[in-house]
């Protein structure tokens, strides 16, 4: 059962996401992020090219059911809270706030 629940949850990520949370802790988060079947994923800053961005493009992979991992653009790995539901991805930060995206077109 845990495994079809990974899987679930895997499908659920894919594809691309755009931000919606507007909050200035939010900026150094890309505003569009899309994740692949290969365990990739690409975060596009936009607007402000060439602004850091924590999740720049790298690997991703889900923990558990309720965990991602993500390298970060400094090469660290990190662990984070997420959920999917109705087109809304969720991903709690370590400082606490909940980053929000809608799926994408």
């Amino acid at each position: 059962m845990a495994t079809r629940d990974l899987e679930t949850r895997r499908l659920a990520l894919l594809g691309r996401w755009q931000k919606t949370t507007t909050s200035p802790w939010a900026s150094p988060y890309p505003n569009e992020m899309d994740f692949d079947e290969r365990g990739i994923y690409f975060g596009n800053p936009g607007p402000s090219e060439g602004a850091f961005t924590i999740w720049d493009s790298g690997g991703y992979e889900l923990v558990d059911p309720d965990h991602l991992r993500i390298s970060t653009a400094t090469d660290e790995e990190r662990t984070y809270r997420f959920s999917v539901s109705e087109g809304v991805l969720q991903v709690t930060v370590p400082e606490g706030s909940v980053l929000e995206y809608r799926r994408g077109p």
